[in-house]
């Protein structure tokens, strides 16, 4: 998904995006609550365009807002997690299920070349590999969008962003996985049988699911301060 020219964005846009960053990169952490106020202090804009980011974020799923309390960025909890990843798994199978059923030899080789970019970051499990982590966001959207059903793959947009501001905040390192992981998938896509697509992708999604929950229940967690405009960089 490409991000619009910043000479382009609407002053919203443009303050949506950069929370947008801060939060998936856990620069500001689940449940932290975000004062409108002081976020129209920091980018120097109206409470309008300050509202107008924050519903863009809403829709996106990072944030929530509360009647009378105001908005505040997605709280985890063990339960919230087991959820995320039950939802993970109905939509990627399907995912799975469809691009083996329309996309073209040439894009599966596309999307072959990509895991074998990503499966060396993968092997290695190492915390906060950040350009790991985008080129794992990317090859699971373009599968998405080789299934060529648009609401599915926004959905999984929306799944993944929430899933990266997990991984960030946590700051923990992933469960090591077997030899090419993601070329496995893409093996399994290749072979044109939908179930067998299907079927990669949920044990591919469990992986390292408990391990997730386990690192998630050890984690010290103190309440999430108010949000402080010194967390957010001057936008370029």
């Amino acid at each position: 998904m490409l991000q619009p020219s910043p000479q382009l964005e609407t002053t919203a846009a443009r303050v949506q995006r950069q929370l947008h960053q801060d939060i998936v990169s856990g620069r500001i952490p689940p449940g932290t609550r975000l004062v409108r106020r002081a976020l129209a202090g920091t980018f120097g804009v109206s409470l309008s365009t300050i509202a107008e980011a924050l519903s863009r974020l809403d829709s996106e799923g990072l944030v929530d807002h509360e009647p009378l309390l105001g908005s505040r960025v997605r709280p985890f909890s063990v339960e919230t997690l087991r959820e995320e990843q039950v939802l993970r798994e109905a939509l990627e199978c399907q995912a799975a299920r469809l691009c083996a059923d329309s996309a073209t030899r040439l894009e599966i080789e596309g999307l072959r070349e990509m895991a074998d970019q990503l499966d060396p970051h993968i092997s290695l499990a190492q915390a906060e590999d950040h350009e790991g982590m985008e080129l794992h966001l990317r090859f699971h959207l373009r599968l998405a969008e080789l299934g060529r059903v648009p609401a599915l793959t926004k959905e999984i947009y929306r799944l993944w962003h929430r899933r990266l501001m997990f991984l960030n905040w946590l700051s923990a390192a992933a469960l090591p996985v077997p030899p090419r992981w993601h070329l496995r998938l893409v093996d399994a896509i290749a072979t044109r049988d939908p179930q067998a697509a299907s079927a990669a992708m949920r044990e591919h999604v469990r992986y390292g699911s408990e391990h997730q929950r386990e690192a998630m229940r050890a984690r010290f967690s103190p309440p999430p301060p108010d949000y402080s405009p010194t967390l957010i960089p001057a936008s370029s």
